[in-house]
């Protein structure tokens, strides 16, 4: 089995506990010009079955990017032996990504857009119930210059 691990998280990201509430507003720091909002979701308790499920996996992706009115450019998806699935969604306005370990009942979802219409809460909704999650942990970064 490959490790998967996962760096802990880095000072100064702004976090919220929980998929139903936004998280609060990022601290802009030094930027002078912010190009996009990048969302770190971590969703726990998850089914399992349905983050080791390929199909089930890319149907709820493309459907989470679809409700959040992004614009679909292309998309890959892989499955890992014994377990576990990557996917990536290239959209005109950047990338939403997967990364799913079934052993442990826990999916990484990176939403990143540059556009200020795009809302990347649906896209955390939509994957909370598809993969019936019971907690959700969400980081906002704003990216720029």
């Amino acid at each position: 089995m490959t490790d998967r691990s996962h760096p802990p998280r880095p000072a100064g990201i702004v976090t919220a506990a929980h998929a139903q509430t936004p998280p609060p507003p990022p601290s802009r720091g030094s930027l002078s010009l912010v190009l996009g909002r990048h969302l770190l979701v971590d969703f726990t308790g998850c089914a399992p079955a349905l983050l080791d499920d390929l199909e089930h996996v890319r149907v709820s992706l493309l459907e989470a990017v679809r409700r959040s009115g992004a614009t679909i450019i292309t998309h890959v998806f892989h499955q890992f032996s014994p377990q576990g699935i990557t996917g990536v969604v290239v959209i005109a306005e950047s990338h939403v990504a997967i990364h799913t370990w079934p052993e442990h009942g826990y999916a990484a979802v990176d939403i990143f857009t540059c556009s200020p219409t795009i809302r990347p809460e649906p896209v955390q909704e939509c994957l909370r119930e598809a993969f019936a999650a019971e907690q959700s942990h969400v980081a906002l970064v704003e990216r720029g210059i």
